[in-house]
């Protein structure tokens, strides 16, 4: 115990392949199991409708996920992780930075599933109607989902991008193809391809905006994310 949390010891930057590992199981593993027991009993049938998802289930999943994350930071603190490192800068700007994210990840991911329903054998029948097109969004938007939404943003983004890149800059790509696995393995509960698509889509447009382009503001990707849980990742369907 005194190598992970001894005293008087530097501030952390890197964290180590088992920081890694502790925190992934504590935010993660329940999810990992739910989603995965679902896909199994359902197959490529188990997509969540979002309407199906009521305020209890919202407000209970929040105290859930906000509990998690309470655990995580108390095991970061304990470890003296530098929790300076993560930005978080909120102004007029950085949001429309977020906005304009979130509709580059939308439209990727609208050409994505376009693609794949292209080529499907089911697309003529999956792709004709898109999961947006049965319901107002004004319908299935409550305060309870945008509160959710706005802690879930959060709650994935810190890991995938403010933990999961934490570590030595020679070791990121492993630690993003790790996190690539673990974003898919929670969403396979809407299906294997949603699920790909997510964890490609969305994960490789914000590791890249994150290291290669230097967008290294917390903000733009919790909130793009937070966008896209409350209307969904797609936008042309909204058109059609």
């Amino acid at each position: 115990m005194g190598v992970l949390f001894g005293k008087n010891r530097e501030k952390l930057r890197e964290l180590k392949v088992w920081d890694i590992l502790i925190i992934t199981f504590i935010l993660f593993y329940s999810a990992i199991v739910s989603s995965t027991e679902a896909f199994l009993a359902t197959g490529s049938k188990s997509i969540i409708q979002m309407e199906e998802i009521t305020s209890a289930q919202n407000y209970y999943a929040m105290l859930v996920q906000g509990s998690l994350l309470v655990l995580v930071f108390i095991y970061l603190k304990l470890r003296n992780f530098d929790f300076s490192q993560w930005k978080f800068e909120i102004n007029i700007k950085t949001i429309f930075s977020a906005v304009l994210i979130f509709i580059l990840v939308a439209l990727v991911m609208d050409l994505f599933s376009l693609t794949y329903f292209h080529f499907s054998e089911v697309g003529s029948s999956a792709g004709a109607q898109s999961p947006n097109s049965d319901f107002s969004i004004l319908d299935i938007i409550s305060l309870s989902s945008v509160l959710y939404a706005f802690l879930n943003g959060f709650y994935e983004e810190i890991y995938f991008i403010g933990i999961c890149l934490a570590v030595k800059p020679e070791h990121r790509k492993y630690y993003f193809l790790f996190s690539l696995l673990i974003r898919f393995s929670f969403h396979t509960y809407q299906g294997i391809f949603p699920a790909l698509g997510i964890c490609l889509v969305l994960g490789i447009i914000y590791y890249t905006l994150y290291t290669k382009f230097k967008k290294d503001n917390l903000f733009l990707f919790t909130f793009s994310h937070t966008i896209a849980d409350i209307i969904g990742l797609g936008i042309i369907s909204y058109f059609l």
